[in-house]
């Protein structure tokens, strides 16, 4: 409510109440008057009575006078008396949108440091439970090592948030020096205790997976223990030794682990919003729910998507919490390991007079055969897919194209998938072109991505989270 709303509002209540008493108290009088008037009238002349009329009418006359003097009268009173009150009230609105806009600001700073370019096997996210938390998760892929990490910074909100800002700034730079897990814990702590002057602290689990052989690298400090669903058995916590949490004492050693995961094992990671989100009766989501949920995704462990997975225990706990409102923040993040779902991905931005490059970077992928004849086939089949991209998705503006493979070893398929921001366009919808016809009757367009078709075992084209996915197969 803005100071003229609040003022206004005040004035017409007083006036109106004023004004009531007013009237009530004129209509009084009047009343009494005309009915003295009545009483006497056959006592009074004929010229007594016009006087007494006038004078009556006079009455109203001045009643209505006198009304319109404390409409002003009141109205003046109220906003000088009240201008400390408005002016106060508008300050401290404006004050509340500013911090408001501030807040959001922050927010969007907050989450815009958030990795977000997902590898095949990865997927996470983020609720805060204000504006601003102080809840983090983090990975990236450099050389077959998938780096994922996933903290909890102690409190909520701005302080929260600009613990977790630190911590991540200078988790990512230690994650990118190729040390051991222990020692990189060691290093983020030592320079995070350094920057603590008020006591708080950061639980972190951080990892490093092989994605070729499985072989994994831990570390706990103070963090939920992670949830491992393995392709077969049932789900279980990971065990870890125990560190405490980054920030409250420098120069301690920590302790790394390692283990060898089977294909098809998924790792769930998660902050304690989830175990401790509670309903309105206090009674909170807990391990054993945990476990009950990820009792259920085993079941169909081997078909579902890692977003999917998160998704589904993200809605479980608002399932559960009902209509209490969130009381701390939530992260969560599903890791599978399956080495035949691996793609080496790289972005290029912009895309023009990059054709050659995004294409040489394909052919030099490790999954690419060694075959000649083979890649002879996979080589047109990717230049008539890029340049498609690069001549028209953006329809001559810059944008980007990120491209990748995966090699199933198993199956022996060979996946080359190009993925873009441009206007939503499905190849395969565009009729074959009639190859019989003289290229002078030839309907222009179609013809490379007829070729793709024939080159390739399978194509298969969806529209994803604003972008187009081309995904093209050959057996090798």
């Amino acid at each position: 409510m803005g100071k003229n709303s609040f003022a206004n509002k005040l004035s017409w209540s007083i006036i109106g109440i004023v004004s009531i008493i007013y009237l009530a108290a004129l209509i009084i009088i009047a009343v009494i008057f005309y009915q003295l008037v009545t009483d006497e009238a056959t006592q009074l002349s004929q010229e007594s009575l016009e006087h007494a009329s006038r004078m009556y009418l006079s009455l109203m006359f001045v009643g209505f006078i006198g009304l319109v003097v404390i409409f002003f009268v009141c109205r003046h009173v109220i906003k000088t008396k009240t201008r400390p009150v408005t002016d106060e009230l508008e300050t401290t609105v404006t004050a509340n949108e500013r911090m408001e806009s501030e807040l959001n600001v922050a927010r969007a700073i907050q989450m815009g440091m958030l990795n977000t370019k997902f590898p095949n096997q990865l997927y996470a996210m983020l609720c805060p439970a204000k504006e601003v938390g102080g809840d983090f998760y983090d990975f990236s892929l450099k050389d077959g090592k998938l780096y994922f990490a996933i903290g909890d910074v102690s409190g909520k909100g701005v302080p929260a948030s600009l613990m977790m800002a630190l911590t991540s700034v200078i988790m990512r730079f230690v994650a990118g020096l190729g040390l051991p897990i222990n020692t990189m814990l060691e290093r983020i702590n030592n320079s995070v205790s350094e920057a603590n002057s008020h006591g708080m602290f950061v639980t972190l689990f951080v990892a490093r997976l092989d994605i070729r052989s499985g072989h994994l690298e831990y570390c706990n400090a103070g963090h939920n223990p992670i949830v491992v669903i393995p392709p077969e058995g049932d789900p279980h916590f990971l065990k870890a030794k125990p560190n405490i949490a980054i920030g409250l004492l420098g120069d301690f050693h920590y302790e790394g682990e390692s283990l060898e995961l089977k294909p098809g094992t998924r790792l769930i990671a998660y902050t304690d919003g989830v175990t401790e989100a509670e309903q309105a009766s206090l009674n909170q989501f807990g391990d054993d729910r945990l476990m009950s949920w990820a009792q259920a995704i085993a079941q169909e462990n081997a078909t579902i998507h890692d977003k999917e997975v998160v998704d589904s225990l993200y809605q479980t706990v608002k399932h559960f919490v009902g209509d209490n409102p969130q009381n701390d923040d939530i992260a969560i993040m599903s890791l599978k390991f399956d080495p035949n779902n691996i793609m080496t991905k790289r972005r290029f931005n912009p895309i023009k007079d990059k054709s050659i490059e995004i294409i040489e970077f394909l052919m030099a992928s490790p999954d690419m055969p060694a075959d000649e004849e083979l890649r002879f086939k996979l080589r047109l089949s990717i230049e008539e897919a890029v340049e498609n991209v690069v001549r028209y998705a953006y329809d001559g503006g810059i944008g980007w194209l990120e491209v990748g493979t995966s090699l199933d070893h198993d199956a022996l398929v060979l996946t080359v998938e190009l993925r873009d921001a441009g206007v939503p366009f499905n190849p395969l919808e565009q009729p074959d072109p009639d190859t019989t016809s003289s290229a002078e009757e030839r309907q222009v367009g179609g013809l490379g991505i007829f070729l793709c078709k024939n080159l390739m075992d399978s194509i298969d084209y969806r529209y994803e989270d604003g972008n187009n996915v081309l995904t093209m197969k050959k057996l090798i």
